[in-house]
């Protein structure tokens, strides 16, 4: 199966693209350890795909509408 085969299927099954897709599981993940207390922001960022800690901050306010900081602190 060619790539824009698989991205036309991931699409129709999933409803989305599959960088958004994987991107909200890697956020979802990165939350659930955060209310965990397992590992802070810093600890994460890079293990979840994201080359700095900046761009994973903006992400996730964007999904959550709230910083990991913030999450961390509830």
């Amino acid at each position: 199966m060619s790539l824009s085969t698989f991205k036309k299927c991931f699409i129709k099954e999933y409803n989305e693209n599959p960088n958004k897709f994987l991107q909200k599981k890697h956020l979802a993940k990165a939350k659930e350890l955060l209310q965990q207390r397992k590992q802070k922001p810093s600890e994460m960022y890079f293990e979840l795909g994201y080359k700095n800690l900046t761009n994973f901050r903006a992400a996730f306010k964007n999904e959550f509408g709230l910083t990991p900081r913030e999450v961390d602190a509830i």
